[in-house]
């Protein structure tokens, strides 16, 4: 064999023989055919597990946060997952999410009461940490119970099943879908008008800009709060480590209670003693944080200047209060705090388990009042109406950068008529028809309710296609 041949067949055996003719063999077998009905049974075995597992996980979380107080634990969860720092966020990397603040929240409602089992005291990383693993596997199985709730016969998908699979899912982990300004700006061109507003204010006892004033209160006051405890904490750091620098130099240490701490200080070697120290301050920072974020009415009514009955008609209408029933056999989408994200503690206090769900439950918690009165819903969504055709029209001249558009134009058809066209833009000899539905999906919808799914596709899109046609 030449020295060539000799060198090809080591480097042969080194590989694992005649690879590219293994590959070959492999390939003409080909892969193990899939027996369907096989998995379709094993698949629908394990979605069924779900239920079961979800529920032995939350009673490992209501034992786990059981010592602790309610409110505190909310924020603590909250914070944990809100990305506090703009320099350093970025969305493709951040793993948190307010569903799992609001998932602890459900499970902490269904106690009589926000009181823990155990003296109140500051809630670690540790016990943060413990509970995260169980709130992520509860909502990411949610995920596989929604879905199979909405599509019990695995194997026989359609289009329908497809579109309530995707809205439920969506509804589990999507928060905020537009921009906060955006939403705003949404709010004050439905809620505006002067008669919705005298409508809005007797029906349900505030307006619009009570509601936006209260929404940002919530945030402000409890930030501010934080911010002076944090400057509460800097400052007794920094006393407490003049105070253990004194002592070493052979100084007095300092009067009073603070005098076993210090002395306990001074024991440590300095980098351990420094860490103490500054551990304790941020402990201290932290330390009862539902009392730090809770608000009363009358704080509301001094942070913003609204008369503090409307502040209380508002909170009526967006809070809830512990003693709910359990959140099923999974975690949802469309919950109560969805809708109602503020909680109320019997004693006048209220925490916002995530003021992101109160900006955008206004629109709803709005319309509800005014559809209980015919003449007042009537004056509303026709102002609803002729806000979404000024503003289709409006983006469409914008970003086509013509002048020439019109909206609510009348036209026959072969005598036939008169109908009417939401909206014309003209650019050229192109000319774009535009047909608006000011409707909004339903609640029961959004859960997958097939029949209301369809009603609603049928009412929006059909319609409207329908028309456009036309």
């Amino acid at each position: 064999m030449s020295g060539r041949a000799k060198r090809r067949d080591a480097k042969r055996k080194r590989h694992g023989g005649n690879r590219l003719s293994e590959m070959r063999i492999d390939r003409v077998a080909g892969p193990k055919p899939i027996d369907l009905d096989e998995y379709w049974r094993e698949l629908g075995e394990y979605l069924d597990s779900v239920p079961e597992r979800i529920a032995e996980l939350k009673e490992r979380l209501v034992v786990a946060m059981a010592p602790y107080d309610a409110f505190d634990v909310i924020s603590n969860v909250l914070f944990a997952n809100l990305p506090l720092n703009p320099e350093t966020y970025r969305e493709s990397t951040h793993e948190g999410l307010a569903a799992y603040a609001e998932c602890a929240a459900l499970v902490l409602l269904e106690r009589s009461d926000r009181r823990g089992t155990a003296e109140r005291g500051p809630i670690g990383k540790d016990e943060i940490d413990s509970w995260m693993p169980l709130l992520r596997e509860i909502v990411g199985l949610s995920s596989f119970a929604e879905s199979r709730r909405v599509t019990p016969d695995l194997p026989a998908q359609d289009p329908l099943s497809d579109i309530r699979r995707r809205i439920v899912t969506r509804e589990l982990f999507l928060r905020n879908p537009i921009y906060d300004w955006q939403e705003e700006a949404t709010l004050r061109g439905l809620f505006s008008d002067d008669r919705v507003r005298a409508d809005i204010l007797g029906l349900a006892g505030f307006d619009l800009d009570d509601a936006l004033a209260i929404v940002q209160a919530f945030t402000e006051i409890g930030f501010d709060r934080l911010r002076d405890r944090r400057e509460q904490a800097l400052a007794y750091q920094h006393e407490l480590t003049e105070a253990v620098e004194r002592c070493r130099a052979g100084g007095a240490p300092v009067d009073g209670e603070e005098d076993e701490v210090t002395t306990a200080l001074v024991a440590l070697p300095a980098r351990e003693a420094a860490k103490q120290i500054e551990t304790m301050a941020i402990a201290w920072i932290f330390y009862a944080t539902g009392d730090t974020f809770q608000v009363t009415p009358e704080q509301l009514a001094e942070q913003t200047g609204v008369d503090v009955r409307r502040v209380g008609s508002f909170l009526e209408l967006f809070s809830v209060e512990f003693g709910q029933p359990a959140f099923g056999s999974a975690f949802t989408g469309q919950h109560v705090l969805r809708q109602r994200p503020v909680v109320r503690d019997g004693d006048g206090n209220h925490l916002c388990t995530y003021t992101g769900n109160l900006l955008f439950a206004l629109r709803h918690q709005i319309e509800d009042p005014l559809k209980r009165n015919s003449a007042a819903w009537e004056r509303y969504n026709r102002v609803r109406k002729q806000y979404v055709e000024d503003n289709a029209v409006a983006y469409l001249r914008a970003a086509l950068k013509t002048p020439k558009a019109w909206t609510n134009l009348k036209y026959t058809i072969d005598g036939e008529g008169p109908y009417e066209l939401d909206g014309l833009v003209t650019l050229d000899a192109v000319a774009v028809l535009v047909e608006a539905k000011a409707a909004a999906l339903t609640g029961p919808a959004r859960r997958g309710a097939p029949l209301r799914l369809k009603r609603d596709v049928e009412t929006v899109l059909e319609a409207a296609s329908s028309q456009a046609e036309r």
